[in-house]
């Protein structure tokens, strides 16, 4: 018999004007398998918590897990902390659906829009690109070949993404929960703020894009081709 097993959990270390600062990361080793289970059989249902064998995989933002059930193999994604507030799944879910249609996104068998739980299909031997291999000229000519097509495409997704209303949106955030900014992160504030009444003046052409380019978003299949996933912050 399978036993459902979870591994997880890391520190996360920041070096920030020369101060470290050491938080702990959502730890799925103190969340009971069984939540794990629940999710999985609200997508598989009629499904036994046997039929399931999962573990922890990577994932920056995000809390990933590679799942067999029934001789497939899925990635199951569930939101990390702090995305509440910031990330309106809806807007994701159809960005995604719309990314997947242009084949640059792998293919999605679960979302749920309130929770923000996603199923996609795994790509055996799959690579993750790092700041080291994304330099690489082919993956630059392929990562350029999916931006032409997104930015190209006449797809309409769902949001606008307003990075002067996005800076706001998080100031709001930070000042719900009692934050504040790093020393000094207030100095060009008011000077990239004003960057907006440029842009209006000129006129911009609204594009889908993708707004979250780090090379860990972008996964290699064995045949090479290049996927761009987590559309959190995608808009137009």
């Amino acid at each position: 018999q399978k036993n459902p097993r979870i591994r997880g959990g890391c520190i996360h270390i920041q070096l920030q004007q020369n101060k470290l600062f050491i938080s702990k990361r959502r730890d799925y080793d103190m969340l009971k398998s069984s939540v794990i289970i629940d999710h999985l059989q609200q997508i598989f249902v009629g499904s036994s918590p046997s039929d399931f064998v999962f573990q922890r995989i990577g994932g920056m933002s995000n809390i990933n897990y590679k799942v067999s059930y029934l001789d497939r193999t899925y990635i199951l994604r569930i939101p990390g902390n702090g995305a509440d507030g910031m990330v309106e799944r809806e807007n994701e879910e159809l960005n995604t659906m719309l990314a997947q249609q242009m084949g640059i996104h792998p293919s999605i068998t679960y979302f749920n829009r309130t929770t923000g739980i996603k199923l996609v299909e795994y790509i055996e031997n799959a690579e993750t690109l790092n700041p080291i291999t994304i330099q690489s000229k082919e993956n630059l000519k392929q990562i350029a070949d999916i931006y032409r097509t997104l930015h190209n495409s006449r797809f309409r997704e769902r949001n606008d993404f307003n990075l002067f209303h996005e800076i706001d949106k998080y100031n709001f955030l930070m000042r719900r929960v009692g934050a504040k900014m790093y020393e000094h992160e207030l100095d060009g504030y008011s000077q990239v703020i004003k960057l907006e009444h440029h842009l209006n003046k000129m006129g911009v052409e609204l594009k889908p894009c993708h707004n979250d380019g780090v090379p860990e978003n972008f996964i290699k299949d064995k045949s090479g081709k290049l996927f761009l996933i987590d559309w959190e912050y995608s808009g137009m």
